[in-house]
């Protein structure tokens, strides 16, 4: 299980990297549209780490970065991830981790769920970034994990 989740987070950095690479090159990356969506990506990762670690929210709305600086500190972010997966033992994954939710509600998943719903966010994120470079004139490069497992 460890192992599948080290390459889960690999696989969100090489696919962030790849489309932020195609936005870039096609001049479209300071857009609103891909602004706003790694913001929220880090807003939402940041929320679930915290989470992971037993901290409060550190951040209290999504952040307002340009796109350089929201897709460096979503790198950041990520290493944060792989770091704890790494340390991270097979009961440390099936561990049930409580915390309440943004209205106050309380919950209890294993970390494993949380980390898999924040690794599913990101791909869900990926698309709409996948999206705009298409509805921007441009051909997205193909994100899916087989991809990234067939290049690594």
């Amino acid at each position: 299980m460890k192992t599948f989740f080290m390459s889960l987070v690999d696989y969100d950095v090489w696919a962030t990297k790849l489309l932020a690479k195609t936005m870039k090159t096609n001049g479209i990356h300071d857009s609103e549209i891909p602004v706003k969506g790694l913001n929220h990506m880090i807003y939402v990762n940041q929320m679930w780490y915290d989470r992971l670690v037993g901290k409060e929210m550190s951040l209290p709305k999504p952040p307002d970065y340009d796109f350089e600086g929201s897709l460096s500190h979503y790198l950041e972010l990520m290493e944060a991830y792989k770091k704890l997966v790494e340390d991270a033992n097979e009961g440390d994954l099936a561990s049930k981790i409580s915390y309440k939710n943004t209205k106050g509600l309380p919950f209890d998943n294993t970390m494993s769920e949380i980390l898999f719903n924040v690794l599913n966010h990101g791909t869900h994120h990926r698309n709409g970034l996948s999206r705009f470079i298409r509805k921007s004139g441009y051909t997205p490069p193909p994100t899916d994990y087989i991809f990234y497992l067939r290049e690594k």
